[in-house]
């Protein structure tokens, strides 16, 4: 009996487990080429008739050159409030009285939370001043954040033996 195989370096044995797989492979490969384009892709041909229904709605309704309804604050709230409070709370990680004496960052990302829920609300708000109702994953994303508001600080508080 040979043991010269069992005798190879773990770079060797890497090299021909890599060989031996790729040649398993091809059969394989061939036959997923050989598929039309939209075949078995639902999001491809989702996406098209969408993005032709869109290209359509577009042409026949367009909209006045002044604007599309309102500034960056008024059509995203929820992405507005995120990038206010990650710069609120990167700010206030300056001050060593807040941040501490290391400056930590981590309280950008307290801050683009505490934004993004004030967002979701000023959504809410807007859809409900619209006549729109307000979507059950809006809600839940409001009670959420007020949980969240209520519970993490009191669970900080409980860590930090306080």
């Amino acid at each position: 009996m040979d043991h010269r195989a069992s005798r190879q370096s773990p770079a060797a044995r890497r090299a021909t487990t890599t060989i031996l797989m790729a040649l398993l492979a091809l059969p394989w490969a061939g036959t997923a080429w050989a598929q039309p384009a939209d075949a078995g892709r639902p999001l491809r041909t989702a996406a098209a008739s969408e993005g032709a229904r869109l290209a359509q709605a577009s042409a026949s309704d367009p909209q006045p050159h002044g604007g599309s309804g309102g500034n960056v604050i008024v059509r995203h709230p929820v992405l507005a409030g995120t990038a206010i409070g990650a710069g609120a709370g990167l700010a206030l990680s300056q001050f060593d009285s807040i941040g501490g004496l290391k400056h930590d960052r981590r309280l950008a990302l307290v801050g683009a939370g505490g934004g993004a829920w004030g967002g979701l609300i000023a959504s809410a708000v807007q859809s409900a001043h619209a006549g729109r109702r307000v979507g059950l994953g809006t809600k839940v994303g409001i009670v959420a954040g007020a949980v969240a508001a209520t519970v993490l600080p009191a669970l900080a508080l409980y860590g930090a033996g306080g």
